[in-house]
């Protein structure tokens, strides 16, 4: 519980010549769903109608991990897709390890040119140190910076040998390696990750919420369809889309076949059409969905 407060009090006894009593209703602000954290911050105040409020931050601290998205300046997004010890990573002359391993397959589709610029010029600028020129529209001359780079005793293109981390052997083709800003997106996998197996449902319609916050059902679609259906296990697909998502069970008239008001607590079972009342005594076995009131009495009204 992040927050304990209680709402306005309600009469209790609606009875009018009885003492009134009052009773508050416990409205306290828990926190979400599979959220976890630490508590960050708290500021208690009054707002402009002289109300205290509280406000409370939750922090929690998130190691990158396989599935969390991170995306270079330049449009390069994309999710991590494997995690790997330093000492498992191939490294340069200089001992240097490569925080980040992108394959090279995006870069001519989406012509994301700037991306491959800034990693040589970010790389130049750390040999020198000094500052580049990164505004848009500038000229930029290759060779020059490629002449600089061969001055700093580098390939002239960024490219470099490196090195095998299991055998320790040089790897025959060189590779291209720099400095480059990454920056990682809230679309993290701890966020999006969810699983159900039966929960609330609406009202109106006895289908299951929407959304991962409201602890929703998870979409079975078409092409999940076909894929059960070229399995050839059709009794879960009957399972999934009919059992498990809209099954709601309700109690029919013996006499009229209408929809009967059920108190199953009290065995209680009212028609309004016939004007009947079924009180149920010795009830048989139910079958499976039955719609039905095995063994009941008919008690007019």
């Amino acid at each position: 519980m992040l927050i304990g407060k209680t709402s306005e009090p309600i009469e209790d006894n609606i009875e009018p010549d009885a003492k009134k009593t009052y009773k508050y209703k416990d409205s306290s602000l828990k926190s979400r769903r599979a959220e976890r954290g630490c508590i960050d911050m708290v500021i208690v105040s009054n707002n402009q109608d002289n109300n205290k409020f509280a406000k409370v931050r939750v922090r929690s601290i998130r190691i990158p991990q396989i599935g969390d998205k991170f995306a270079s300046r330049h449009g390069q997004k994309g999710t991590c897709g494997m995690t790997y010890r330093q000492e498992d990573l191939p490294f340069t002359v200089e001992g240097i390890v490569p925080d980040l391993v992108v394959n090279p397959h995006c870069i001519p589709s989406r012509m994301t040119i700037g991306h491959v610029i800034e990693c040589l010029i970010g790389k130049l600028a750390a040999l020198k140190g000094h500052t580049e020129d990164a505004t848009p529209f500038t000229r930029f001359n290759m060779d020059i910076k490629a002449k600089d780079m061969h001055d700093c005793g580098y390939q002239k293109y960024g490219n470099e040998a490196m090195f095998n981390p299991y055998s320790g052997n040089k790897m025959e083709a060189l590779i291209f390696i720099g400095p480059i800003y990454y920056q990682r997106l809230r679309h993290l996998v701890d966020d999006k990750m969810y699983a159900r197996s039966r929960g609330p449902v609406v009202a109106l319609t006895r289908q299951p919420t929407h959304g991962r916050s409201r602890a929703g059902g998870l979409r079975f679609g078409e092409m999940e369809r076909d894929c059960i259906i070229s399995h050839g296990i059709s009794r879960f697909l009957r399972e999934r889309t009919f059992l498990v998502s809209d099954r709601f069970r309700i109690h029919v008239c013996s006499s009229c076949g209408l929809m009967a008001i059920a108190n199953i607590e009290k065995g209680e079972y009212k028609c309004r059409n016939c004007s009947m009342v079924y009180l149920t005594f010795n009830s048989g076995p139910k079958e499976e969905g039955a719609a039905y009131l095995p063994s009941v009495a008919a008690v007019c009204c």
